[in-house]
C-alpha cells in the first residue's frame, strides 16, 4: 500500500533522490582516504592544484598515463574551490556520478517499462552495497559506470527511435 501511495502521489523520484543523497553524502568526508588507490588519486590531484599543472598527472615525481585525466580534473574542481584536496572534495565526483547514475537509470526504466519497476529497480541499485561503496570512494569506478550507462542508454534509444536516431547514436559515440 505504501508503494502504491508513493507512486500515486508521484513522490517516487523525490524519495529516491532523497534516499540517495542521504546514503551517499552522509559523512562522505569523515573517513580518511583508503589505501592504496584513494591516497594516490588525492596526491595526484593535490599536485595538479598546487602546481597549476592540469595536463600531465604526476605521482611521486613520475608521469602517470594509465588513468583518464577527466577523473583528476573532476576532483580538482571542488578542490580548487575548497582551497585544498580533502576527503570530501576527492570523493565528491564519485558521489555526484552515483546520483546521476540513479537518475539516468530511473528515467531510462520509466521510459521503457513503468514507474513501479523504475522505482523498485533504482531502489535496489542505491541500496546495493558495492554500488554504494563505489559511490563513496575517490576512484574512477563510479565515473566510468556513469559514462558506460549513458553510452548504453544512448545506444538503446538510438536503436529504438526512428525520428531522432542520429542524435542518440552520435551521443553514444
Amino acid at each position: 500500500k505504501l508503494l502504491n501511495l508513493i507512486l500515486r502521489k508521484k513522490l517516487d523520484l523525490f524519495i529516491l533522490i532523497l534516499l540517495s543523497v542521504f546514503l551517499i553524502f552522509c559523512n562522505l568526508g569523515k573517513i580518511s582516504l583508503w589505501s592504496p588507490d584513494e591516497p594516490r588519486f588525492g596526491s595526484i590531484v593535490r599536485h595538479m592544484v598546487k602546481n597549476n599543472d592540469y595536463i600531465i598527472p604526476k605521482f611521486n615525481g613520475k608521469n602517470l598515463y594509465w588513468k583518464p585525466i577527466l577523473v583528476y580534473w573532476l576532483m580538482a574542481v571542488p578542490s580548487e574551490i575548497a582551497g585544498d584536496v580533502t576527503e570530501f572534495t576527492a570523493r565528491l565526483p564519485s558521489a555526484i556520478s552515483a546520483l546521476t547514475v540513479i537518475a539516468a537509470f530511473y528515467f531510462f526504466l520509466k521510459q521503457y517499462t513503468n514507474r513501479k519497476i523504475a522505482f523498485l529497480s533504482s531502489l535496489i541499485l542505491i541500496t546495493n552495497y558495492t554500488f554504494l561503496e563505489q559511490a563513496r570512494l575517490a576512484i574512477i569506478d563510479m565515473t566510468l559506470t556513469l559514462f558506460m550507462l549513458l553510452a548504453v542508454i544512448s545506444f538503446y534509444n538510438g536503436y529504438c527511435s526512428i525520428e531522432i536516431r542520429r542524435r542518440w547514436i552520435v551521443l553514444f559515440y
